[in-house]
C-alpha cells in the first residue's frame, strides 16, 4: 500500500503482503483519527531479507517496533511469516524459477472465494480474529459497506472486528 501526499489517510484492518513494501507513506499529508492500525503485515525481512517492509518519508524499516516508533502508529498490528500462515506462499517450478501464487497477492477487496472453502483465507481469518478496529462509527454513507463482511454478514456494532474481509 502506497500513500503519497494523502490527507486524512486511513489504513486499518488490512492484510498487506509486499510489493515494494507492505506499506509506504510519502510526500507528507495527514492521517485520519483512525490512522494506521490493526493491520496484518507480511514479514518481508524474515521471508526474503528485504529491509523495505515499511516506508516513511524516504526511510525504510523492517522491524515492526522501529516502524511504530517512527510513524507513531500500528500499535495493534501484527507482522506474520509464511510459517504462521500459508497465505504468503510461493511455488518453485522444476526449473528453479519461483512464481508468486495467487494467494501471495491476496487482495481482500476482490477475493471471491468463501473462507470456508479456501485454506489460505481460513488461516488469515484465524490470525485476524478479534484483532481489527471496530469501524461502526464511520460505517455510514459511502462507507456503509464496512458494516458488513464480504459475505454480507453484519459486523458487530461493539467490540473488535476481524482483520480482512471476514
Amino acid at each position: 500500500m502506497m500513500a503519497t501526499n494523502q490527507f486524512l489517510f486511513t489504513a486499518v484492518n488490512n492484510i498487506l503482503s509486499g510489493g515494494n513494501s507492505d506499506i509506504a507513506i510519502e510526500g507528507g499529508g495527514s492521517r485520519s483519527s483512525a490512522g494506521i492500525n490493526n493491520n496484518l503485515y507480511r514479514d518481508l525481512f524474515a521471508e526474503f531479507g528485504d529491509r523495505n517492509t515499511f516506508g516513511l518519508e524516504g526511510r525504510t524499516y523492517f522491524n515492526l517496533s522501529t516502524w511504530r516508533s517512527a510513524c507513531h502508529c500500528d500499535g495493534s498490528s501484527k507482522l506474520v511469516t509464511s510459517a504462521q500462515t500459508a497465505a504468503f506462499s510461493s511455488t518453485t517450478l522444476a526449473d528453479g524459477v519461483e512464481t508468486v501464487s495467487a494467494s501471495d497477492a491476496v487482495n481482500t477487496s476482490v477475493t471471491t472465494t468463501d473462507a470456508a472453502a479456501d485454506r489460505t483465507l481460513q488461516e488469515l481469518a484465524i490470525i485476524g480474529v478479534g484483532n481489527g478496529l471496530n469501524l461502526s462509527d464511520i460505517a455510514t454513507g459511502e462507507l456503509a459497506g464496512l458494516a458488513f463482511d464480504k459475505n454480507g454478514a453484519p459486523r458487530p456494532t461493539s467490540g473488535p472486528w476481524n482483520v480482512g474481509p471476514f
